[in-house]
């Protein structure tokens, strides 16, 4: 087929993710069920170290893996839907690398991957000027097991590295390249080639005492990703040759770091960004960066300090969680110690309890997993970094939501059956988190006192629900109705306790649902609670609420159970 051309990019027309996992019968048969076959194949070698190259034998995979070196070459994107060989050559490209090998070519037109989609032209080689490569040893940790980290290296498109390990402790370490998720390259939506569709790959085992050489037709920034038994933080020792440094901060409170970065985005274009805090990296092509720049944030100095005070240090606060350097006394709210500790003595304050077990990734590209920005670990993002952005405390907001504080929903004829009960929370209990920064930033950090809007919740739409209930409002044939903020009837259901509530279609009504939680706050502000401790902000209501259902979680797995709890009752 591929001697022939014969190829048509209709077979792909049905994929719905990336190619890589897409089993259309056409394309398994005329390309993917051999090129898997292959790329299985050269993945093995990976995994051994071995450079497919230097073997005796395996003609038809080296055969395999030089013509993709050659289709590599003569990339050029965009690849329009109607180029039907250059689409097929690109896919072969595209499935067969084998990273062991020292000698992979650089690939000329790295497309998207490096730079903006506006700026992929037929003709013109999206690419960067390489810097000077160089040595390094450091110590790679990371706090739990099964995480994986930036190291600050980055790898230059067919260029040689080797990792060498000078521990010899029984963690494992895996060398990850890069970081996007599978669907973030959107060629199966849009029918436009403009980039590599799997630029991530975690192939390569560094052995404990022993070295590994490798090199990838793309490049990118290196990570390692660390496991090992127990739940204590994980250490390798490592020193890097052929590496690139990028622009990374792994210390924000390191002033020579900071300087060092922004020397790097200054006087090198290598094109992605590490930025790493305890418990938190954000990692994005430089562009993500750069145009965060200006306004509000004037500076880097400022848009790093907005990333570890506004959108981490925030976030994690009002979840009640730990920040790094800091104990839960030093860092939550006077009324929040005061209380919880009143209350609920000291697992209030326990690390073990309220310190989340994973590092937080953030992935700031051309487009997202899903929609315009999608939750996960890593969650993605196709807008530019925002510390104070409504996507930004959204998305790390959904990794924070608990089944406990989340509103659920049944009928009237499952009230007394827990299983008929779903949530009604997935879109709207997170964004309590973006409304608190959004809040806080502009009132608190900024000492701002003239009005903000946002578009995202309305009381408005409260107001005209509870009272179109209240008032008892019919339709005109006599029946009850809801209305929303519109004065149009709301949804199905003849009551405040149905309308707004009852269907579970993907964020409707998502703005009422968030006023619930919004309307829990503005009545819990200056609320005495039971030990007398009066809230100096409502929204500390939260925290506690956090803190508490970890604590019930700890306690209720023990058959045991505290004897106060907080309890709002709507």
């Amino acid at each position: 087929n591929l001697g022939s051309g014969n190829f048509t990019t209709e077979l792909v027309s049905n994929c719905s993710g990336n190619y890589l996992s897409c089993n259309e019968p056409g394309f398994q048969e005329h390309f993917k069920n051999g090129a898997d076959w292959l790329r299985s194949a050269l993945i093995a070698h990976d995994r051994a170290a071995t450079d497919v190259l230097s073997l005796k034998g395996s003609e038809t995979a080296k055969a395999a893996l030089l013509l993709a070196d050659k289709y590599r070459q003569a990339i050029d994107y965009p690849i329009t839907w109607d180029e039907h060989q250059a689409w097929q050559q690109t896919l072969l490209a595209d499935w067969l690398i084998n990273y062991a090998r020292t000698d992979n070519l650089p690939q000329p037109d790295l497309g998207q991957y490096v730079t903006p989609r506006n700026n992929v032209s037929k003709g013109s080689n999206a690419n960067y000027q390489h810097p000077a490569t160089a040595t390094e040893r450091k110590t790679i940790a990371v706090p739990f097991s099964n995480q994986w980290t930036t190291t600050g290296w980055y790898a230059l498109p067919g260029k040689t590295i080797t990792l060498t390990r000078h521990d010899n402790s029984p963690t494992t370490a895996e060398i990850k390249l890069h970081y996007a998720r599978d669907k973030t390259n959107r060629v199966f939506e849009l029918k436009v080639y403009r980039a590599p569709i799997e630029l991530t790959s975690q192939r390569l085992t560094l052995p404990a005492g022993g070295s590994v050489s490798f090199s990838s037709p793309y490049g990118g920034p290196v990570y390692l990703h660390l496991s090992g038994s127990g739940e204590n933080s994980l250490t390798v020792d490592v020193t890097a040759t052929g590496i690139a440094h990028h622009p990374t901060v792994t210390d924000f409170s390191d002033p020579r770091q900071i300087a060092r970065f922004n020397q790097l985005l200054t006087q090198t274009e290598l094109p992605h960004v590490d930025l790493r805090s305890d418990g938190a990296e954000q990692h994005m092509r430089r562009d993500k960066f750069t145009n965060a720049l200006g306004g509000a944030v004037p500076d880097i100095d400022a848009l790093l300090n907005s990333v570890a005070e506004d959108h981490i240090g925030t976030v994690y606060t009002l979840a009640g969680l730990t920040l790094a350097g800091k104990t839960l006394q030093q860092s939550l709210p006077a009324d929040v110690v005061n209380a919880c500790s009143n209350l609920f003595g000291a697992d209030c304050f326990s690390d073990t309890l309220h310190t989340r077990r994973s590092i937080q990734h953030a992935n700031y590209d051309e487009n997202a997993q899903c929609g315009s920005g999608c939750g996960g670990n890593p969650w993605d993002a196709s807008w530019n970094i925002s510390p104070t952005g409504w996507g930004d405390n959204h998305e790390l907001g959904h990794n924070l939501q608990v089944n406990r504080l989340n509103v659920h929903y049944a009928s009237a004829a499952n009230a007394d059956n827990w299983p008929g009960y779903s949530s009604r929370a997935g879109e709207n209990s997170n964004n309590i988190f973006p409304y608190v920064v959004k809040w806080r930033a502009h009132y608190v950090r900024d000492g701002a006192t003239t009005p903000i809007s946002d578009g995202h919740m309305n009381h408005k739409d409260l107001f005209y629900v509870f009272m179109s209930d209240a008032a008892n409002v019919k339709d005109t044939v006599g029946n009850r109705v809801v209305l929303g903020g519109n004065c149009a009837k709301l949804d199905v259901g003849d009551s405040r306790y149905e309308a707004p509530w009852v269907s579970n279609n993907y964020a409707i009504h998502n703005g009422y649902r968030m006023a619930f939680y919004i309307q829990m706050a503005l009545r819990a502000h200056g609320m005495a609670l039971a030990d007398g401790t009066r809230l100096a902000n409502g929204f500390n209501i939260f925290t506690l609420l956090y803190q508490h259902q970890r604590m019930f979680g700890a306690l209720s797995g023990k058959g045991i159970f505290p004897a106060t709890i907080l309890c709002w009752c709507p």
